[in-house]
């Protein structure tokens, strides 16, 4: 069946503005997910955190409540039926983002004058936007997080805050794949994030457990 040159002119343009996106697109992060979430984000291409895991206390959560991500491909823990996912975003938009360090500890000034080093890491919500907005950060509840992985040495995590992630303020694109070499044969690039002027100081990342 011929294709009528309006219907023509429609797909064109829609297989432009779908090339233009992917080519506005860089690489964020990844991360391992179960299989039913795996369905969910390659059905939409788009990760989604669900807010009840927000309000639970079940669920471990080292910089607060979001999204987490590494820099390295298939570098995530993951269980056995786990699969493997990375997460793009627009560059412009990843670009403006606010982006900020969390520590473990941070000095804080008491009425005293004295500095007390005070825990950030593994604390509630607000405690971290606290943080964030005492660096003089705009809305400091949707800047980027970023820290060390507790008991990983060097490795680094980053964070989507909720809302953010939901809101698609990133202009996000997920895919995941069932094995290691699938995801690697998409990407093998290690996300270069200290490049990205993100506020802050990391602090030094805490000790493996003996």
């Amino acid at each position: 069946m011929l294709l009528s040159r309006s219907l023509c002119v429609a797909l064109l343009a829609s297989f432009s503005f779908l090339f233009d996106g992917a080519q506005g697109r860089k690489i964020i992060g990844y991360r391992t997910v179960d299989e039913e979430e795996a369905d969910l984000i390659n059905f939409f291409n788009k990760p989604y955190r669900d807010t009840l895991y927000d309000r639970s206390r079940r669920y471990y959560r080292q910089i607060g409540n979001g999204f987490y991500m590494v820099n390295e491909p298939a570098g995530w823990l993951r269980k056995r039926w786990d699969w493997y996912c990375v997460i793009e975003a627009e560059i412009d938009k990843i670009e403006k983002a606010a982006k900020v360090y969390i520590p473990e500890y941070y000095g804080r000034t008491t009425r005293k004058g004295r500095t007390k080093q005070t825990l950030l890491w593994e604390s509630p919500e607000e405690v971290f936007v606290d943080y964030i907005d005492s660096l003089d950060i705009p809305e400091p509840d949707e800047a980027l997080r970023f820290s060390w992985i507790v008991e990983h040495s060097w490795k680094m995590q980053m964070v989507i805050p909720t809302k953010v992630l939901n809101r698609d303020d990133l202009g996000l694109w997920a895919k995941c794949y069932q094995t290691r070499q699938e995801l690697l044969d998409y990407s093998n690039e290690v996300v270069e994030w200290g490049t990205w002027g993100i506020e802050g100081n990391p602090g030094l990342p805490r000790r493996m457990s003996k």
